[in-house]
């Protein structure tokens, strides 16, 4: 909810008009806002709630709540297998879909592949699928999907002995978020990573 859009009055809508449609749209916005904003039980909720008014789940629906599922999977050791588990069914169905227009969805296959590795503790599987997923979506001009593998990559380093490396990435995703005009995001990171807190402009990885 903001200026731009009521959720409660879009609620209000789509419930009294029985409007599947908006119903799934309104939920996988708000998974979608909830997982770029680290609220992960949030958007497992949403995709819950999606899947039980949507006849089918389009592509973006299964990617981000795959990204859920492996981001849950580090974060909640009792339920990891779990999580991964669905992870994994996430993937295999988006690839059914991607099948139609590959070019689009590749970078995003990738990325869920990526983060399903690091869930595991295979940073040396996930690294090559991260910087895969970059370049896919820098051929395809996806600003906001290559600031998000740069922000993943990053995590992933920071959690290791890379550091250094890490920060290059946090600064990338940084830049590229700004530049797709997500500034709700940029100030999110600037708080969540100090090490960016006076950063004006990015750097590219090293």
């Amino acid at each position: 909810t903001g200026s731009t859009m009521d959720q409660e009055e879009m609620i209000r809508v789509a419930t009294e008009n029985k409007d599947l449609s908006l119903s799934v749209t309104i939920a996988f916005y708000r998974l979608y806002v909830a997982y770029m904003f680290d609220k992960y039980e949030l958007a497992l909720e949403m995709a819950e709630e999606s899947r039980s008014v949507a006849i089918c789940l389009n592509f973006q629906h299964l990617f981000y709540e795959g990204l859920a599922r492996a981001e849950s999977a580090r974060k909640q050791k009792r339920h990891r297998r779990a999580h991964i588990c669905a992870a994994r069914k996430a993937v295999k169905k988006a690839k059914r879909l991607s099948q139609t227009c590959p070019t689009n969805t590749l970078n995003n296959i990738f990325l869920l592949e990526a983060e399903i590795c690091f869930a595991k503790g295979d940073l040396d599987s996930a690294i090559p699928l991260y910087q895969r997923s970059i370049a896919l979506a820098d051929e395809a001009g996806y600003l906001h999907e290559k600031a998000l593998a740069n922000e993943r990559i990053g995590i992933a380093l920071g959690e290791s002995d890379s550091q250094f490396r890490s920060i290059g990435f946090l600064r990338e995703s940084l830049k590229l978020y700004r530049d797709w005009g997500a500034h709700a995001k940029v100030d999110q990171m600037k708080k969540k990573f100090p090490l960016l807190a006076d950063e004006a402009t990015g750097v590219p990885p090293l």
